[in-house]
Protein backbone atom coordinates (compact mmCIF):
# COMPACT_ATOMS: atom_id res chain seq x y z
CA UNK A 1 0.00 0.00 0.00
CA UNK A 2 2.50 2.65 1.15
CA UNK A 3 4.39 1.84 -2.60
CA UNK A 4 1.18 2.60 -3.83
CA UNK A 5 0.52 5.60 -2.28
CA UNK A 6 4.32 6.80 -3.29
CA UNK A 7 4.08 6.29 -7.00
CA UNK A 8 0.82 8.08 -7.06
CA UNK A 9 2.13 11.07 -5.32
CA UNK A 10 5.25 10.69 -7.48
CA UNK A 11 3.28 11.01 -10.36
CA UNK A 12 0.94 13.63 -9.66
CA UNK A 13 3.46 16.18 -8.41
CA UNK A 14 4.89 15.71 -11.92
CA UNK A 15 2.41 15.72 -13.78
CA UNK A 16 1.40 19.21 -11.94
CA UNK A 17 4.70 20.74 -13.69
CA UNK A 18 3.67 19.45 -16.90
CA UNK A 19 2.27 23.02 -18.16
CA UNK A 20 6.35 24.41 -17.28
CA UNK A 21 8.39 21.99 -19.75
CA UNK A 22 9.63 23.13 -23.13
CA UNK A 23 11.56 22.04 -25.67
CA UNK A 24 12.69 24.80 -27.99
CA UNK A 25 15.47 25.78 -30.82
CA UNK A 26 17.43 29.05 -30.03
CA UNK A 27 20.20 31.11 -31.19
CA UNK A 28 22.34 30.50 -27.72
CA UNK A 29 22.28 28.03 -24.99
CA UNK A 30 20.34 30.15 -22.83
CA UNK A 31 16.69 29.04 -23.69
CA UNK A 32 15.56 32.92 -24.11
CA UNK A 33 17.14 33.22 -27.87
CA UNK A 34 14.02 33.13 -30.58
CA UNK A 35 15.19 34.32 -33.37
CA UNK A 36 19.05 33.94 -35.52
CA UNK A 37 20.35 36.11 -38.68
CA UNK A 38 21.70 33.34 -40.69
CA UNK A 39 24.18 34.45 -43.59
CA UNK A 40 23.61 32.50 -46.97
CA UNK A 41 25.78 30.25 -47.55
CA UNK A 42 27.58 30.16 -44.12
CA UNK A 43 27.26 27.56 -41.27
CA UNK A 44 25.35 28.84 -38.58
CA UNK A 45 24.53 26.76 -35.16
CA UNK A 46 21.41 26.66 -32.98
CA UNK A 47 20.25 24.87 -30.29
CA UNK A 48 17.78 22.23 -29.55
CA UNK A 49 17.12 23.05 -25.58
CA UNK A 50 15.09 21.22 -22.71
CA UNK A 51 14.00 24.59 -20.36
CA UNK A 52 13.98 23.37 -16.95
CA UNK A 53 13.58 26.63 -15.20
CA UNK A 54 9.82 26.28 -13.70
CA UNK A 55 10.54 22.76 -12.84
CA UNK A 56 10.72 21.77 -9.24
CA UNK A 57 13.83 21.04 -7.93
CA UNK A 58 13.03 17.91 -6.51
CA UNK A 59 12.33 16.41 -9.76
CA UNK A 60 15.04 17.69 -12.15
CA UNK A 61 17.32 15.70 -13.58
CA UNK A 62 16.12 14.62 -17.42
CA UNK A 63 16.33 11.11 -18.53
CA UNK A 64 15.14 11.36 -21.91
CA UNK A 65 13.09 13.16 -24.51
CA UNK A 66 11.13 12.53 -28.20
CA UNK A 67 10.64 15.26 -30.62
CA UNK A 68 11.46 16.18 -34.12
CA UNK A 69 12.80 19.41 -35.46
CA UNK A 70 10.26 21.02 -38.29
CA UNK A 71 10.38 23.45 -40.45
CA UNK A 72 13.89 23.83 -41.94
CA UNK A 73 13.73 24.88 -45.75
CA UNK A 74 14.04 22.04 -48.17
CA UNK A 75 16.90 23.88 -50.06
CA UNK A 76 19.33 24.08 -46.99
CA UNK A 77 21.68 21.68 -45.79
CA UNK A 78 21.35 20.77 -42.28
CA UNK A 79 23.29 18.09 -39.44
CA UNK A 80 21.88 17.18 -35.82
CA UNK A 81 24.63 16.49 -32.86
CA UNK A 82 23.49 15.06 -29.77
CA UNK A 83 24.80 17.01 -26.52
CA UNK A 84 27.86 15.38 -25.21
CA UNK A 85 25.90 12.96 -22.35
CA UNK A 86 23.68 11.59 -24.75
CA UNK A 87 23.84 8.26 -24.44
CA UNK A 88 21.60 6.96 -26.82
CA UNK A 89 20.14 8.39 -30.04
CA UNK A 90 17.40 6.75 -32.19
CA UNK A 91 16.09 7.86 -34.93
CA UNK A 92 17.26 11.54 -36.93
CA UNK A 93 15.28 14.93 -35.06
CA UNK A 94 15.82 16.95 -39.02
CA UNK A 95 13.74 13.67 -40.12
CA UNK A 96 10.76 11.59 -38.72
CA UNK A 97 12.13 12.61 -34.85
CA UNK A 98 14.59 11.03 -32.71
CA UNK A 99 13.93 9.13 -29.35
CA UNK A 100 17.05 10.16 -26.91
CA UNK A 101 18.49 8.67 -23.48
CA UNK A 102 20.87 11.54 -21.35
CA UNK A 103 23.52 10.39 -18.89
CA UNK A 104 24.47 12.09 -17.05
CA UNK A 105 20.93 13.38 -16.60
CA UNK A 106 21.01 17.07 -16.81
CA UNK A 107 19.97 19.34 -13.73
CA UNK A 108 21.04 23.02 -15.70
CA UNK A 109 17.77 25.39 -16.03
CA UNK A 110 18.75 24.74 -19.77
CA UNK A 111 19.66 21.80 -20.98
CA UNK A 112 21.27 20.96 -24.36
CA UNK A 113 19.88 18.24 -26.45
CA UNK A 114 20.90 18.63 -29.75
CA UNK A 115 22.96 21.40 -31.71
CA UNK A 116 21.93 21.55 -35.47
CA UNK A 117 24.44 23.36 -37.92
CA UNK A 118 22.50 25.04 -40.72
CA UNK A 119 23.98 26.16 -44.19
CA UNK A 120 21.12 27.88 -45.63
CA UNK A 121 21.11 27.69 -49.76
CA UNK A 122 18.44 29.99 -50.00
CA UNK A 123 17.39 33.53 -49.26
CA UNK A 124 14.45 33.58 -46.84
CA UNK A 125 13.15 36.34 -45.14
CA UNK A 126 11.37 34.25 -41.86
CA UNK A 127 12.11 30.58 -41.63
CA UNK A 128 10.21 29.48 -38.84
CA UNK A 129 11.76 26.16 -37.63
CA UNK A 130 9.90 24.34 -34.77
CA UNK A 131 9.91 21.47 -32.22
CA UNK A 132 6.67 18.27 -33.67
CA UNK A 133 5.61 15.29 -32.15
CA UNK A 134 7.89 12.22 -33.83
CA UNK A 135 6.31 10.62 -37.15
CA UNK A 136 5.82 7.91 -35.21
CA UNK A 137 5.50 7.88 -31.47
CA UNK A 138 6.86 5.53 -29.48
CA UNK A 139 4.41 5.98 -26.89
CA UNK A 140 0.85 5.13 -27.17
CA UNK A 141 -1.21 8.09 -25.18
CA UNK A 142 1.48 10.65 -26.23
CA UNK A 143 1.45 11.88 -29.83
CA UNK A 144 3.16 15.54 -28.25
CA UNK A 145 7.14 16.09 -28.00
CA UNK A 146 8.33 14.73 -24.48
CA UNK A 147 10.59 15.02 -21.62
CA UNK A 148 10.91 12.04 -19.33
CA UNK A 149 12.58 12.61 -15.74
CA UNK A 150 13.09 9.42 -13.72
CA UNK A 151 12.25 9.85 -10.23
CA UNK A 152 14.52 11.73 -7.82
CA UNK A 153 13.18 9.85 -4.80
CA UNK A 154 16.27 8.15 -2.70
CA UNK A 155 15.81 4.76 -0.93
CA UNK A 156 12.67 2.62 -1.99
CA UNK A 157 10.54 5.30 -3.30
CA UNK A 158 12.64 5.48 -6.10
CA UNK A 159 11.57 2.27 -7.20
CA UNK A 160 8.09 2.29 -6.48
CA UNK A 161 7.67 5.83 -8.56
CA UNK A 162 7.07 5.41 -12.24
CA UNK A 163 5.88 8.42 -14.05
CA UNK A 164 5.00 8.91 -17.65
CA UNK A 165 6.51 11.11 -20.02
CA UNK A 166 5.73 14.93 -19.66
CA UNK A 167 4.25 16.89 -22.89
CA UNK A 168 6.64 19.50 -23.60
CA UNK A 169 5.47 23.19 -25.35
CA UNK A 170 7.33 23.95 -28.14
CA UNK A 171 9.31 27.15 -28.44
CA UNK A 172 9.90 28.10 -32.19
CA UNK A 173 13.22 29.87 -33.94
CA UNK A 174 12.61 32.53 -36.75
CA UNK A 175 15.70 32.18 -38.94
CA UNK A 176 16.55 35.15 -41.50
CA UNK A 177 18.96 34.39 -44.36
CA UNK A 178 20.25 37.19 -46.21
CA UNK A 179 23.63 37.92 -48.16
CA UNK A 180 24.16 40.51 -45.70
CA UNK A 181 22.23 39.11 -42.71
CA UNK A 182 23.00 40.78 -39.22
CA UNK A 183 22.74 40.27 -35.91
CA UNK A 184 21.12 42.19 -33.43
CA UNK A 185 22.81 42.17 -30.14
CA UNK A 186 20.14 44.03 -27.54
CA UNK A 187 17.44 41.63 -26.55
CA UNK A 188 14.67 42.42 -28.39
CA UNK A 189 11.12 41.36 -29.38
CA UNK A 190 11.37 39.19 -33.19
CA UNK A 191 8.91 41.99 -34.39
CA UNK A 192 11.37 44.65 -33.72
CA UNK A 193 13.66 42.74 -35.31
CA UNK A 194 11.64 42.28 -39.01
CA UNK A 195 11.23 45.93 -38.82
CA UNK A 196 14.74 46.58 -38.80
CA UNK A 197 15.40 44.50 -42.30
CA UNK A 198 12.64 46.59 -43.65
Amino acid sequence: MTSRVLAAGCALALAGAASAQKIGIYGAQDCTTSFVCAPTGVPTQVFVMADQHEQPSWSKGLGGAEFRVSGIPSAWMATATPAPNVLIAIGDPIGPGCNVALYPMPTADCALLYTLTLVPTSEVEDAVLGIATHTSPSRPGFACPWLFYPCNFPGPSASACVVPPICAEAVELHVRSMPDCAIAVEPTSWGTVKQLFR
